[in-house]
């Protein structure tokens, strides 16, 4: 069953949560206020038991250590709770940003530029601020955010691969506490979105190319032949062989430890680095893997690659964690002697390391990739958590009868209470549908509407519908075109380039029908060759296969309709009541039977002369 989440609740949990962490305060500075009592009375308390006897000192001042750590132990956990519990109010508040679309309050995208060359996300506001990405975006590491960027830029083209992602989401989105945990889990690594670049760095760096094991086993056997020479030497009275093998095997580990030296010398550190970066991200590779979501339905066989014997998150991290304490043995100079001394534990512990980084080469990448797909798809869940009006819309294979067919679609920038939706239909390809309506009437907002909805079915999102039916398709739009001072390109010409570049799709023989979203074409001309151009452009999109919507302002070009079938007009309309213009933001049949330039230049003080008909 799907749960969603209102922000009534929201605001309930957010409140609870802050008296929690209110208390945890005073809890934290109770202890602290305890650990220097502890230091306060307890350093007169050792002072005062030395007068006794140094033994009577000695036990009083382990007292008041042990009871000095056994504080701050406690300490340290209330803190890290309160730290917890700050995360978690974070993620509620953002939860209820979202709700009232509060784009202030919401985190930017990882990557927030905007590709105008691309078809169709500057013009629907796919990336950027304030953008489709911007508002469902809950990942809380920068490759999670990559994904689903590159999820919204170059959506599904087959139904089964849609389906399969439907799946994945439907399963998410009654599991809030796991979507929040594993974003928490994400932000306890970093308050920013985190990154493995720096790990991936050292794991590609080369490992030296000449076989250890060709060292570290002569040198194993010629120091355990040594220690059991001197036992036997001292116990049984047996021949003293180590008095020859142990200066041979001290001669052949400094010789190799010579050659290796720039390696050896550096590499605890490089141990400590790297069990240093796992652990960092180890608090979301292990609640995937220990988490019981992860091991039913859709998702098993999504993360079954987080509990394959041998290569899980928690092997690597207690097989590296291992290693690294075997390696900082190398700072302390007396261990460090007296273990090279009886066995090759440099090169032993080194030789693991990069066996052990090559491990994590091959199974890392895989791990992290999973929690990328992962986030995605949680965000993608996330949205239809917070949005009980969405649903998942119905990817039917090509050559159905209905190319497109919305109930009640709305804009998803928008909060329900803001919002006004449609029903919608394209029945075949070649459709083109003219959208004609006075200024401010919704015609662009509805071109969008349709494009973000679409491009929100194609990658396996709910929608924001009642239902939407429509067949894989491409998509490519021509409204938020502008000129470049750079490039030397006038508006106009931008558009002329763009608007070619959309023909070149349409005519184009591509598996995938396209779906192209005009707005106001060829704006940027004189009233005279803008209706020629558009008349030539629409009827050349009549003969393609391509369908999809234009809108205009030049009523003349509704006439279209009458001379050829493929063209149909809809239209947005206003009225006047009391001096106020009035919009439904309805969409209706039939070409628009009004205009309302003048009279909301004549509304605005300009000196304008309304025709008799306006007055009226």
């Amino acid at each position: 069953m799907e749960q969603h989440l209102s922000e009534r609740v929201l605001l309930r949990q957010h409140d609870r949560l802050q008296r929690a962490i209110q208390r945890l305060q005073q809890r934290s500075r109770r202890y602290s206020l305890a650990r220097l009592a502890v230091i306060a009375v307890g350093i007169p308390f050792v002072y005062l038991a030395s007068l006794v006897g140094v033994a009577f000192a000695w036990a009083m001042g382990a007292v008041v250590v042990a009871l000095f750590l056994a504080l701050a132990f406690l300490h340290d956990n209330v803190e890290k709770s309160a730290r917890r519990h700050d995360v978690w109010k974070y993620l509620t508040s953002l939860q209820s940003a979202r709700i009232r679309r509060n784009w202030e309050a919401l985190p930017l995208p990882h990557d927030d530029t905007v590709d105008y060359r691309h078809p169709f996300a500057a013009d629907l506001g796919i990336a950027g601020q304030r953008s489709l990405q911007h508002l469902i975006d809950t990942t809380t590491s920068i490759g999670g955010s990559t994904r689903l960027r590159e999820w919204l830029l170059h959506p599904l083209s087959h139904p089964q691969e849609v389906k399969a992602r439907q799946e994945l989401v439907r399963e998410l989105i009654p599991l809030t506490l796991f979507r929040k945990r594993l974003a928490l889990n994400g932000l306890l690594i970093a308050r920013k979105r985190w990154d493995a670049g720096a790990l991936f760095t050292w794991l590609n760096e080369s490992a030296p190319r000449t076989p250890l094991l060709a060292i570290i086993v002569p040198l194993a056997l010629l120091a355990a032949v040594s220690i059991g020479s001197f036992l036997l030497s001292v116990t049984m009275g047996f021949p003293p062989v180590w008095t020859t093998t142990l200066p041979l095997y001290i001669a052949l580990h400094g010789i190799a430890y010579t050659v290796f030296f720039t390696k050896l010398h550096g590499f605890a550190a490089g141990a400590a680095n790297l069990q240093y970066a796992l652990e960092r991200m180890q608090h979301v590779l292990l609640f995937v893997e220990e988490s019981p979501h992860s091991k039913r339905g859709a998702l098993a066989c999504e993360l079954d690659v987080f509990h394959r014997k041998g290569s899980r998150p928690s092997d690597a991290v207690r097989s590296l964690t291992r290693i690294a304490r075997g390696a900082a043995l190398q700072n302390n100079l007396i261990a460090w002697m007296l273990l090279n001394i009886l066995m090759p534990w440099n090169f032993f512990f080194y030789d693991r390391l990069n066996r052990y980084r090559a491990h994590l080469r091959e199974v890392l990448p895989v791990w992290l990739d999973k929690v990328y797909e992962l986030e995605a798809l949680c965000a993608l869940a996330e949205f239809a958590a917070l949005n009980p009006d969405t649903s998942f819309p119905e990817i039917n294979a090509g050559g159905s009868s209905r190319i497109i067919a919305a109930r009640n679609l709305g804009h998803p920038f928008l909060a329900p209470e803001h919002r006004v939706s449609n029903d919608f239909t394209i029945g075949y390809t070649g459709m083109v549908a003219l959208l004609s309506g006075s200024n401010m009437s919704g015609k662009s907002t509805f071109l969008r509407t349709l494009g973000v909805n679409t491009v929100l079915a194609l990658v396996g999102s709910t929608v924001t519908a009642t239902s939407l039916q429509l067949v894989p398709l491409r998509l490519f739009s021509s409204m938020a075109v502008s000129d470049s001072v750079v490039d030397g390109v006038s508006f106009f010409y931008a558009e002329v380039q763009r608007l070619k570049a959309l023909l070149t799709e349409a005519q184009s023989r591509d598996e995938l029908p396209l779906l192209f979203l005009i707005d106001e074409i060829f704006r940027g001309t004189n009233n005279r060759e803008r209706l020629i151009g558009g008349r030539s452009y629409i009827r050349a999109l009549a003969r393609t296969d391509a369908f999809g919507l234009v809108s205009t302002h030049d009523l003349e070009l509704v006439q279209l309709a009458d001379e050829n079938e493929n063209i149909v007009n809809y239209h947005f309309r206003e009225e006047v009541i009391d001096g106020i213009m009035i919009f439904d933001y309805k969409l209706h049949p039939g070409p628009c039977p009004t205009t309302n330039a003048l009279k909301i230049m004549a509304m605005e003080g300009l000196p304008v002369e309304l025709p008799p008909a306006s007055r009226a």
